[in-house]
């Protein structure tokens, strides 16, 4: 019933989405939960985490909520608009939000939620790119968000390498656009570091993240017994998406197996980012843009809907449960 909800009814979608959402983020409206600062912040998150200190925590708690619907449904105008999945469609978004709410302690203002804006907004200029009059503008925007990603978490840096591996698969070797792609991504960081040197701040950021590489953090110290069944179902879950992608792959046309190669090196770079967070019910939001994608993708593939109607209940119970009850 969901799967056909999600391949027809459009306004039944939107209905949907907006009434798991808001009770899955109930909780957080209660009980808002404390702004976490990663180990690997960024002059510009921790700038922003001393003004959210001084903020009504409602306040931040909503301004979050909003910023991951947002997300959400960029991520499915992304993929719809480069032809990955059906106009028709929210799923996308749907299970973007599913997996950004997994956890009550996600449900705040987190590193997670402000490193996605960057790295989908970045995303579609780089799949504009390859398709665009002005390739060298959208090559500079793409490599300047991605900077600004970086800005408010430092493995962030790792995304710059997307760029590089888009050109690699575009066969796209001028050296002007390796150029433009350097120099939008240090950009930012001269305007951020004249700030910092202007209000004395630049010798004391740039030891904080130099003590932050003597103490590295902790692999997934908040792990606990029922995350272990979750993520033995998500790993299943995206095995299967993989080989059904995969194994049908060659019945796509070449800028459809183009674009999804792309979104795995995206997946694969988050698993850096993922690992260095030190936080596994927060890191899983970093798979959340890839994953969107891939598990959509095999459930509009398969033929199987009450079974996969039952996985994706499934799917929306375990985030419920661990929100409501752990």
């Amino acid at each position: 019933m969901l799967i056909k909800i999600f391949k027809t009814n459009y306004f039944l979608q939107l209905i949907l989405i907006f009434l798991i959402s808001t009770l899955l983020w109930l909780h957080s409206f209660a009980n808002p939960e404390a702004v976490f600062k990663p180990a690997f912040a960024s002059p510009l998150y921790n700038l922003l985490y001393d003004v959210i200190r001084s903020l009504p925590i409602i306040s931040v708690v909503v301004a979050a909520f909003v910023l991951v619907i947002c997300e959400g449904f960029l991520v499915n105008f992304i993929f719809t608009e480069n032809g990955l999945i059906p106009k028709t469609t929210l799923l996308p978004a749907f299970i973007y939000i599913l997996l950004m709410s997994y956890d009550h302690v996600a449900l705040t203002l987190t590193p997670v939620i402000i490193v996605n804006l960057f790295l989908i907004l970045g995303l579609r200029a780089l799949f504009q790119s390859a398709h665009s009059g002005d390739s060298l503008g959208k090559i500079y925007i793409s490599s300047l968000l991605f900077s600004m990603a970086t800005l408010f978490y430092l493995p962030a840096l790792i995304y710059w390498l997307l760029i590089i591996i888009v050109f690699i698969i575009y066969k796209s070797y001028h050296w002007r656009e390796w150029f433009v792609s350097i120099l939008g991504f240090l950009a930012p960081f001269l305007f951020v570091a004249t700030f910092l040197f202007l209000t004395d701040e630049l010798f004391i950021q740039i030891e904080s993240l130099r003590s932050n590489f003597r103490t590295f953090p902790n692999l997934f110290p908040d792990i606990t017994l029922f995350d272990i069944p979750y993520l033995v179902f998500v790993v299943i879950f995206f095995t299967f998406s993989v080989i059904a992608l995969y194994s049908s792959m060659h019945g796509h046309v070449v800028f459809f197996r183009k674009k999804c190669n792309i979104i795995m090196y995206y997946l694969l770079l988050a698993l850096i980012l993922f690992l260095s967070l030190g936080s596994f019910r927060l890191g899983l939001g970093f798979f959340s843009v890839p994953f969107s994608l891939l598990f959509c993708l095999f459930l509009f593939g398969n033929k199987k809907l009450n079974f996969y109607n039952i996985v994706l209940m499934l799917f929306i119970l375990f985030s419920f449960i661990n929100v409501y009850i752990l």
